[in-house]
């Protein structure tokens, strides 16, 4: 379990229903790749993979995750 606040700035303005977590190219060299890692899920006020207090994004405006979840299956 990891603390702390995970937070970013709007770059579009819109409602979230989804995500996109990957993998930061630059990390990785600098490589443009269509197979490093990524997890996609859903965003809502609650009962999501993601929860926001607030899912209307507005550019330059900062936003929270309230909540995140991510179950992976056992191998």
């Amino acid at each position: 379990s990891k603390s702390g606040v995970w937070s970013m700035n709007g770059v579009a303005a819109g409602t979230a229903g989804w995500f996109r977590l990957k993998t930061n190219a630059e990390a990785v060299g600098g490589i443009l790749s269509t197979t490093l890692a990524r997890l996609d899920g859903s965003v809502a006020v609650s009962g999501a993979d993601m929860n926001l207090s607030n899912i209307v994004i507005a550019i330059g405006a900062p936003t929270t995750v309230d909540s995140f979840t991510w179950t992976q299956p056992a191998a």
